[in-house]
């Protein structure tokens, strides 16, 4: 749990360095790729896939609850849910395009 703590620490601190120039730049992509490699590589991932299913099979159950155990109406909510979910990372993806569109 130390170097967990020590990593999320660094990454904070790269994350707010600012910028004055290529070279501090440069430091900060670096600093921050090696923070998340170093995430990526200490997480203990058969919890967070397990704790991510039983969050789904929880937030299902509910669903199923709410809509009178009704399973079409629980899997429409459901999809609806994922489609509103993840409009914030569609409106990102279409407007990193277009800005990047925009300079070539």
């Amino acid at each position: 749990m130390d170097i967990q703590i020590i990593v999320i620490v660094l990454g904070i601190a790269f994350l707010f360095t600012p910028t004055r120039n290529q070279t501090t730049s440069l430091i900060k992509i670096i600093g921050l790729t090696f923070y998340l490699i170093m995430i990526l590589l200490i997480t203990d991932w058969v919890n967070v896939i397990e704790l991510f299913n039983s969050s789904i099979n929880n937030f299902s159950e509910w669903l199923l609850i709410k809509s009178d155990n009704d399973q079409q109406k629980a899997k429409t909510y459901f999809a609806i849910f994922i489609i509103v979910a993840m409009q914030p990372i569609i409106f990102g993806l279409y407007f990193f395009y277009k800005k990047n569109r925009m300079k070539l």
